[in-house]
């Protein structure tokens, strides 16, 4: 016969798992995400090469880094700020 502690362990492995389950689920739909934004972002160069603006544009980035937290309970600026820089940083690399 298991122990109580043994089948708790069980249990709490079970719950676990689940919880990485379901944040593999969350990252792969934040990969589909990334993946439809960096498309909009190859768009958006096409057109601002086409039409002969500069292709940074930090006012927009600290634009969206504002309004986006003030939308969120769960991070600071400056982690939005650090996430949204990577993500950005990322679709440069897409520059000629």
């Amino acid at each position: 016969m298991l122990k109580t502690t043994s089948i708790v362990k069980i249990i709490l492995m079970q719950e676990l798992k689940n919880l990485r389950f379901q944040i593999d689920e969350v990252d792969s739909a934040i990969l589909q995400l990334l993946e439809q934004r960096r498309e909009l972002v190859c768009d958006i160069f096409e057109y601002k090469k086409e039409a002969g603006l500069s292709l940074q544009d930090h006012t927009r980035e600290k634009e969206l880094v504002d309004s986006l937290s003030q939308r969120t309970k769960r991070f600071s600026k400056e982690e939005l700020k650090d996430i949204w820089s990577a993500i950005i940083t990322s679709s440069y690399k897409l520059l000629p």
